[in-house]
């Protein structure tokens, strides 16, 4: 460059260290021929292609983060939404399979990562300079911008010991309050939880099994399946049926036919009049034996709603006390009834001390039913089914082609939010969207997206009870979506 440290460029100057600091990191290369001197043309070329690399490098930076900050709200919502239809796609599969009787096979997602990487290179230069050139000749690139998307996700199948040993143990007759709680249709809850109902009568112990299938009608040496005499007929009093008034149908010889619209007969009447589900604390000791005491109006009332096998369950842990220590408690759960569904069936008020009523914390002394015109009933509790078999009583009624005929009891007295009277409901036909949809065995299956709150209801349900039976420990990790720019 010459003695001369600077370039004089008329009042400008520029360094000649303080130039190459600047343009070497940047990947120019100057070629100055002009012997010491140059036109001042030369200086503002050097300075607008600086300033022209700088604002490129800038724009190319920004528009980078630009685009990965603005994939990161979709392909968190695509991540949702997918993962979503994966698991409820899973759940009718499910369903499915119970319907053909073969093996369920559950999965769940462990892990799901998802990459953003964007690049950008740019060059400017090589830059030639003629002396005492009016237009000096450069060039500008190449520049390039490239980007990299990569997904990834870990899928765990859910055949373990411990799995299946939770999801074979009867659910606990409380879940059947927890969803009530959470503004399901009371309804819906009791078909899809409860098994049977068994209440002990005169002439024997009966069980009225939840199954679209078992209304046998026994006439003579013959039995009819599914039969059309067990169909409720109305009286001409209301809507009282001949399930009101008919004692033939619950005792002797139809005393086991019909068995499920005698399971169908006590959940409207559990709606109507509010049955509810609660642990009651008492102390471990053995209470006093009470006498019994009927039930003046015609709804079920029990002392207790147990699963078989099931037993007491201490509140204080620690040393085992001795029996009469009065601090040791036990909680035993047992059937209450809300004043305010009393209140709604027109319960007259005098007749509402005869109900054990829900919150009072006292242990139920009533374990008999006055159905009045056909007879009494007593030590009703309810049978739980386990989280399997809620997959395969579905199962059953896409199999026997039963869902038109498994309409819910009224929907008067249930939540008012209740659009749909059917359990479920499976189409064969995709054309108006589907919630979840399967191909198998050359058939498809479609949860519509509309018309089918039931269904999606009760895949709400499922999930939960697959998703409390599965063990953390045996997950990878939690979900991730990683963007990298």
């Amino acid at each position: 460059m010459g003695a001369s440290p600077f370039f004089e460029t008329g009042k400008i100057k520029l360094h000649t260290e303080s130039f190459i600091s600047i343009v070497e990191p940047l990947g120019l290369a100057v070629e100055c021929v002009c012997g010491g001197v140059v036109k001042s043309n030369l200086t503002r070329a050097v300075a607008s292609a600086r300033l022209g690399f700088v604002a490129s490098g800038i724009a190319l930076l920004l528009s980078g983060c630009e685009l990965l900050d603005a994939s990161l709200p979709p392909r968190t919502n695509s991540v949702n939404t997918g993962s979503d239809a994966v698991l409820n796609n899973a759940v009718l599969l499910n369903i499915v399979r119970a319907s053909y009787s073969e093996p369920l096979n559950f999965i769940t997602i462990a892990k799901y990562t998802a990459g953003d990487q964007l690049t950008a290179n740019a060059a400017l230069g090589p830059f030639n300079y003629a002396v005492f050139s009016t237009h000096a000749s450069k060039t500008v690139g190449p520049a390039s911008l490239s980007g990299q998307v990569s997904n990834s996700f870990d899928l765990n199948s859910m055949d373990t010991k411990d799995f299946y040993q939770g999801m074979l143990q009867p659910l606990d007759p409380i879940a059947l309050e927890l969803w009530f709680r959470q503004g399901f249709p009371r309804a819906l809850v009791f078909y899809l939880l409860l098994d049977s109902i068994r209440v002990s009568a005169s002439d024997g112990v009966y069980e009225y099994k939840n199954d679209p299938a078992d209304d046998q009608w026994t006439e003579g040496n013959a039995k009819e399946r599914t039969s059309q005499n067990c169909q409720p007929q109305l009286t001409g009093n209301g809507n009282q049926t001949n399930y009101d008034v008919d004692a033939r149908l619950w005792h002797g010889v139809h005393g086991e036919d019909c068995r499920f619209q005698k399971f169908r007969y006590f959940v409207s009447l559990a709606v109507k009049y509010g049955l509810r589900i609660e642990k009651v604390t008492i102390p471990s000791s053995k209470p006093k034996s009470a006498t019994s005491k009927p039930t003046a109006l015609a709804t079920p009332n029990a002392v207790e709603a147990t699963t078989p096998n099931s037993g007491p369950t201490t509140t204080n842990p620690g040393p085992s006390p001795s029996p009469t220590d009065p601090s040791s408690t036990t909680s035993k759960t047992q059937i209450c009834y809300d004043p305010a569904n009393l209140r709604a069936a027109n319960v007259p008020l005098r007749l509402v001390t005869e109900f054990t009523i829900c919150g009072q914390n006292k242990l139920s002394t009533k374990n008999e039913i006055d159905l009045r015109g056909i007879g009494k009933f007593r030590d009703a509790s309810f049978v739980m089914r386990s989280g399997f078999g809620v997959f395969q009583y579905l199962g059953r009624i896409l199999a026997t082609r039963s869902m038109a005929s498994m309409t819910l009891s009224p929907s008067e007295y249930d939540v008012r939010t209740r659009e749909d009277d059917y359990l479920l409901t499976v189409v064969p036909d995709g054309t108006s969207g589907c919630f979840a949809a399967v191909w198998y065995g050359s058939a498809f299956y479609c949860v519509p997206s509309v018309g089918a709150e039931n269904t999606k209801l009760i895949f709400t349900m499922l999930r939960a009870i697959v998703a409390t039976n599965v063990n953390a420990l045996l997950l990878n990790s939690t979900a991730t979506v990683r963007v990298t720019p």
